[in-house]
């Protein structure tokens, strides 16, 4: 793959992650099942292209949240270790899903009331 397809495809990914991210925060709560499903798709830790995918649109989504998400991080934390301690997953992935722990920990505190 040449570097401009490269670039297309990095834009791509992107753009699509902060679509899904964007349609799951006008749409909450009525898409827990398809956030669950964004969730599941991380335990498929052979499919890095779907897990990287899936890391993009949690990113995304956590980034400015505040608690109204607090309910989906323990499900998102169970699967990210996995993911993290996978073998095959590069340090592209393991650095989104220090990312991804780090937004869930400050939505998490937000919902308890403590800032940062």
């Amino acid at each position: 793959m040449s570097a401009v397809q490269e670039e297309e495809s990095y834009l791509i990914r992107n753009m699509l992650a902060v679509t899904i991210s964007n349609i799951a925060k006008v749409e909450f709560p009525e898409v827990w099942d398809y956030m669950e499903d964004i969730c599941d798709c991380l335990l498929e830790e052979e499919d890095l292209v779907r897990v990287d995918g899936a890391l993009r649109v949690l990113i995304n989504l956590l980034h400015n949240a505040g608690d109204e998400y607090h309910q989906l991080i323990p499900k998102i934390f169970e699967n990210l270790f996995s993911v993290f301690a996978n073998s095959n997953a590069g340090p592209s992935i393991r650095e989104k899903c220090l990312e991804v722990y780090h937004l869930g920990l400050r939505c998490c505190s937000w919902a308890d009331g403590i800032e940062e």
